[in-house]
């Protein structure tokens, strides 16, 4: 019923196990994610609480209670309870990974920046050693994608796919703001935010099969015929329609972030469809990777040299998309919409078809799932205080910003 967006089912379900059986921390802690999932913060946290009291090494609880919560000077009990912890866990490197990053978000909402970053740096440590970027395979992986998505390609497609509208894809890096301007988006009474679909990224996975050719991707794409881009077009549209199941919607996000490796086949898919990209600062971006613990993929988040080789590349592949696809995609700086939030919203809105609404303003008030790192901010009016936060850290981000290639001065 959660997987489904079914929430409030979901919610009985898991009170009613509850119920069924007493000092069931498991339960408690299924029930916080979907509170936090509806944006009843107050409530998850309360569950999260309640999960912990029945089992207080449980680090998944404390993690996400973490995220459902601003610390302050005021919650130095329970800090000292979660140092307490860390100490006593010291031989288990996965639950002082997560207790690590733990600490470093509790740290950062005191401001206590150093005690911060160290957890954080831990944290990094020891998550870098469980997954494997190879910077090499990905700048080729990228080459591919120039060398496949020419003009000519695009020339040869013009006509095919689908001329809906109904899609709006939302891309960046991650922690880039996708969240906030999909919220924003989905406020409007004709939109549906859909969320992270991973849709796309499938059909990409699929294509050396659809086309019986053992040539993988992107290289196959060179050989893509109209049936073909139809098929996957009306496939695509079916899974949308499939997640809003209203008459009334004109639009649905898609807010996958690494889709940005994909505009190329979206834009043969889907000539008509919206694409926004999504920039913020490069270091606030870069530092806001490595302060999160991702559940699966980003695996270069996790230390500052390979997050510069995947920025980089990001950038060369953007670059890329701005030459072949003049004026297709709708650029969103992070920095603007917070501090002209009205301005901006209202172009976001005009530039996916849409009448403007005011419920846009108050995307904070819509009750809609969200189900990412990022759901305790979209819960909050605009703040400013992640506009240049890496300056918090500037005495740590001198091999960050030689990584992104930043020439002092």
């Amino acid at each position: 019923l959660q997987d489904q967006g079914r929430l409030d089912e979901a919610a009985n379900a898991y009170r009613e196990a509850t119920r069924l059986k007493l000092n069931y921390p498991k339960a408690h802690f299924n029930l916080a994610t979907v509170f936090g999932e509806q944006g009843r913060l107050d409530d998850a946290a309360a569950s999260y609480a309640e999960a912990l009291r029945l089992d207080p090494g449980m680090v998944e609880a404390h993690n996400n209670l973490a995220k459902v919560k601003k610390f302050s000077s005021e919650d130095s009990d329970q800090i000292a309870e979660f140092e307490a912890l860390l100490r006593r866990i010291k031989d288990d490197k996965d639950k002082q990974l997560v207790l690590h990053f733990v600490l470093g978000k509790i740290y950062d909402d005191c401001r206590n920046y150093d005690k911060a970053f160290a957890h954080y740096e831990k944290a990094n440590a020891l998550k870098h050693r469980l997954v494997d970027f190879d910077e090499q395979r990905h700048v080729h992986y990228v080459s591919s994608l120039l060398d496949t998505y020419t003009p000519e390609l695009f020339q040869r497609h013009r006509g095919h796919g689908s001329n809906s509208e109904l899609p709006i894809f939302i891309v960046g890096t991650p922690r880039s703001g996708t969240t906030l301007i999909e919220q924003v988006l989905a406020a409007h009474p004709r939109v549906h935010g859909a969320g992270e679909l991973k849709f796309i990224g499938e059909h990409v996975q699929s294509l050396p099969r659809r086309m019986g050719r053992s040539v993988a991707y992107p290289q196959c794409a060179k050989a893509l015929t109209p049936e073909l881009i139809s098929e996957l077009a009306k496939a695509y549209l079916e899974h949308l329609r499939g997640r809003c199941g209203d008459s009334k919607v004109l639009r649905v996000t898609d807010k996958m972030p690494i889709n940005f490796y994909h505009i190329g086949l979206i834009a043969v898919l889907f000539p008509r469809a919206r694409i926004i990209h999504c920039r913020r600062d490069p270091l606030d971006a870069c530092l806001s990777m490595y302060f999160q613990s991702f559940t699966e993929g980003y695996h270069y988040s996790y230390d500052f040299a390979d997050l510069g080789a995947f920025y980089r590349q990001y950038r060369r592949l953007m670059d890329h998309w701005c030459r072949v696809l003049p004026g297709r995609l709708i650029e969103i700086d992070y920095e603007d919409i917070v501090n002209h939030q009205e301005v901006v919203s209202r172009k976001l809105v005009d530039a996916c078809g849409l009448e403007w609404d005011d419920a846009c303003l108050r995307f904070y008030e819509h009750n809609r799932p969200v189900r990412t790192g990022s759901n305790w901010q979209v819960r909050q009016p605009l703040y400013k205080t992640s506009v240049k936060r890496w300056k918090h850290y500037e005495k740590y981000v001198g091999p960050l910003k030689n990584a992104l290639g930043y020439q002092e001065g």
